[in-house]
């Protein structure tokens, strides 16, 4: 799979920074491997380097699926360099994909697992005070999230469980079609981990790794979400994730997320491979007319070389610049 990432076709991804870099988010490597297979369960996913995408300009990335080992399993890898790199230079590697066997989307999963009773019974509802502070507080950890990451609405603690409402907000909610899950939506739906009494996702972390994604339905704008601490064993700040639709349908699990914090060194080292691509990018820039002249010099556009002398001759003159209308020439022409 072959794409583009950049500010002005994906405009969303403007909203997710850290401190001053627009940083893709993992929700979205996660939903480059799901578009690329046929298969709609991952066994995991891990995620190396970050993806920054530059101010102008764009990134090419490509997606990987290798051919199967000895135990018949493929692994998925996912790659990103500036659009306008030279052939020669190197890829970024950004996430590596172990991918399992395909599941059935009907699939309902465990009989308790069932979000269709909302919100559950016993749980209690988080103030409205704790929403509004909750992204001020990521913001002091650097985390800056806009509007289209911003689709908390509602969240609720029940023991060592959070559950969560999760919406689309308006000017992005179109887009639900074109993925299968947005990666906005998801990543808001993580934000809710915050409010465990545990802290299961510490704030200034980001993830590492998806263990056992399985997805049953693609789409959806608006979420219920379950998350639970995961294996305490695993000696990893993990929660497992359960998602459905506005019906309580299953849309997707997460047998286990896996945070770090984030490193400053290797965002910076990002930064500098991205900043030095730019160095070499090139861009056109339309020039007015009047801006080919400088000192008053007077501009003659002209059809033929000769005609020069017949403007010479009419007293006229030499020009300042002249412009000479090239023929066409296989389909090009220009001047």
């Amino acid at each position: 799979l072959t794409g583009r990432l950049s500010l002005r076709t994906h405009p969303w991804l403007t909203d997710h920074t850290v401190g001053s870099t627009t940083l893709v988010p993992g929700t979205a490597l996660l939903e480059l491997a799901l578009q690329a297979t046929a298969t709609d369960h991952l066994e995991e996913l891990a995620l190396h380097t970050p993806l920054v995408i530059p101010r102008e300009g764009a990134v090419d990335v490509q997606v990987h699926i290798n051919s199967p080992d000895d135990t018949d399993t493929r692994s998925l890898t996912i790659y990103s360099r500036s659009e306008n790199a030279p052939a020669e230079a190197p890829w970024r590697h950004h996430a590596t994909a172990v991918l399992g066997a395909k599941t059935s989307r009907i699939e309902t999963g465990r009989s308790h697992d069932d979000l269709s009773m909302w919100p559950p019974a016993g749980a209690v509802r988080c103030a409205d005070e704790e929403l509004a502070a909750l992204y001020g507080d990521y913001e002091a950890n650097g985390f800056v999230y806009g509007p289209a990451f911003r689709g908390l609405t509602a969240a609720w603690r029940l023991g060592d469980e959070v559950f969560a409402e999760v919406r689309l907000p308006e000017h992005v909610h179109s887009e639900a079609s074109a993925y299968n899950l947005h990666p906005a939506l998801l990543d808001a739906a993580l934000h809710a981990a915050a409010f465990a009494p545990s802290g299961s996702l510490p704030q200034g972390s980001v993830p590492f790794s998806f263990t056992g994604v399985t997805l049953h339905a693609a789409n959806a704008s608006s979420l219920r979400v379950r998350l639970s601490p995961a294996d305490p064993n695993s000696g990893q700040a993990a929660v497992s994730v359960l998602i459905a639709d506005d019906t309580g349908t299953p849309v997707a699990s997460v047998e286990a997320l896996a945070v770090r914090p984030l490193a400053v060194d290797e965002l910076r080292a990002a930064e500098r491979a991205v900043q030095r691509a730019e160095l070499f990018d090139m861009h056109w820039v339309e020039v007015p007319s009047d801006g080919l002249v400088s000192g008053g010099a007077s501009v003659a556009v002209l059809d033929d070389a000769d005609d020069l002398v017949g403007l010479a001759a009419e007293g006229g003159g030499v020009p300042g610049v002249v412009v000479l209308r090239c023929p066409d020439a296989g389909g090009g022409g220009g001047v």
